[in-house]
């Protein structure tokens, strides 16, 4: 009787064929001041007064990601929703392993987002820093992953209405596991309404980046911009930047981002709103 296996192993080649879309991973590395990132290694020249620092976390989430063509047109990134770090809507970048300093962190570490694409060459890539708002203010104990707060997302969540940090990226001055400054990017100045909760400042960044090639290149995510303008070692310069974007922690690290550095009572940004990134960058693999 003739096997069933060689029509089974085809099977996921052909169902991409039929619906004319192709698997696409997007490879992403962290570096902190120029040199790879990891847990346990000091790392010099940091910030706007060069200091010594020890990373404890570096974590964020993405989606809304599209792939640029040649004639300027973006496609949707249709994430793969079977890996603990991805779902159908979401994913989390995770650069810590949880050992040595960054022992509040997850065992696991998540570089590399895989999906489909309509089937093409694409020169471009745009991405959201964030968790969609549809999502951002569900409960946290309930959420599947990487949403859940006993999961993927341990560390990651604020008060149920605030939602989630969509980026965490911690730091200690000397060898330790308990960070010094802080940097938690999320929706802030959020209230509960008769239609559900409502932020006025969303804090979601749309990162850009021009030719880049999937098949060849890698996103880096350089950590030690997000914190080029902060003085580290200033006394005054509190424990970093927690969402509220009139602190002068997170006029200093919003714009690197892309985000507005300020607001007024009206919500409006006063300060550097929408500059360009300097965070994210495209480099050869």
């Amino acid at each position: 009787m003739p096997t069933r296996a060689p029509f089974l192993a085809l099977l996921p080649l052909l169902l991409t064929a039929c619906t004319n879309e192709q698997p696409i991973a997007l490879h992403f590395e962290a570096e902190l001041g120029g040199r790879a990132f990891a847990c346990g290694r000091a790392f010099e020249g940091i910030g706007a007064d060069g200091a010594t620092v020890w990373p404890n976390d570096l974590r964020a989430f993405v989606h809304a990601i599209e792939l640029r063509d040649a004639a300027g047109e973006f496609h949707p990134l249709h994430l793969d929703g079977s890996l603990p770090a991805q779902s159908g809507e979401v994913a989390l970048l995770d650069f810590e392993d949880g050992t040595a300093n960054c022992e509040g962190g997850t065992p696991s570490t998540h570089t590399v987002i895989t999906g489909t694409a309509p089937a093409g060459t694409y020169t471009g890539l745009r991405f959201v820093l964030g968790v969609p708002e549809a999502l951002n203010h569900a409960n946290p104990d309930l959420a599947e992953e990487p949403l859940a707060a006993a999961g993927q997302a341990s560390g990651l969540t604020w008060t149920w209405l605030s939602g989630y940090r969509f980026l965490r990226f911690d730091l200690a001055l000397s060898d330790k596991k308990e960070p010094d400054f802080a940097v938690h990017v999320g929706s802030s100045a959020c209230t509960q309404e008769e239609a559900g909760p409502r932020c006025t400042h969303g804090n979601r960044a749309v990162i850009e980046l021009e030719s880049f090639d999937p098949a060849r290149d890698a996103v880096v995510l350089e950590a030690a911009a997000i914190v080029a303008a902060v003085r580290l070692q200033d006394p005054e310069r509190g424990h970093g930047c927690h969402g509220a974007t009139t602190s002068a922690a997170c006029m200093a690290t919003f714009p690197p981002l892309g985000l507005a550095a300020g607001h007024g009572p009206d919500g409006i940004p006063t300060v550097g709103a929408h500059a360009p990134q300097t965070v994210f960058r495209v480099r050869a693999r």
